[in-house]
């Protein structure tokens, strides 16, 4: 049995958990970019709102607060690094990648081919959503 090419020696051991039970369920679709674009269009929506209202503390808070966990993000991920949640041949494929050289390293909305512990989409929506909710707070 052959295995799907891997950058490091060709090789790779299967995810158990995420690759052999859900073979054919996680493909790309039409659903893929609107997924991957939801904590960036809540977050933009969320500092629409509150600047609109003038909610000016909620949204220094907001911005501060995103700021820091980015930063924080950018330092957790390198030590808690695992195989991407939809699969590692699908990730590939999505981003285009044949071998490392064709890696550009930068910041990626869309993550890459790991996932973290740290989850950016979970911490953008969830910050979003807390702060909307200030705001509807105060507005209620």
């Amino acid at each position: 049995e052959s295995q799907p090419a891997c950058w490091a020696n060709n090789t790779r051991l299967p995810d158990l958990v995420l690759d052999l039970p859900f073979t054919g369920i996680s493909e790309d679709d039409e659903w893929t970019p609107i997924s991957d674009m939801f904590p960036a269009l809540v977050f933009a929506l969320t500092a629409l709102y509150i600047i609109i209202r003038g909610h000016y503390v909620i949204a220094n808070r907001l911005f501060l607060t995103q700021g820091f966990l980015i930063l924080l993000n950018t330092l957790v991920e390198n030590g808690t690094t695992i195989p991407s949640s939809y699969g590692y041949d699908r990730c590939v494929r999505y981003l285009g990648i044949t071998d490392s050289r064709d890696v550009k390293f930068g910041v990626n909305l869309t993550g890459s081919c790991a996932a973290m512990i740290w989850s950016g989409h979970t911490m953008h929506t969830l910050l979003a959503a807390y702060m909307l909710g200030k705001g509807l707070e105060k507005d209620f």
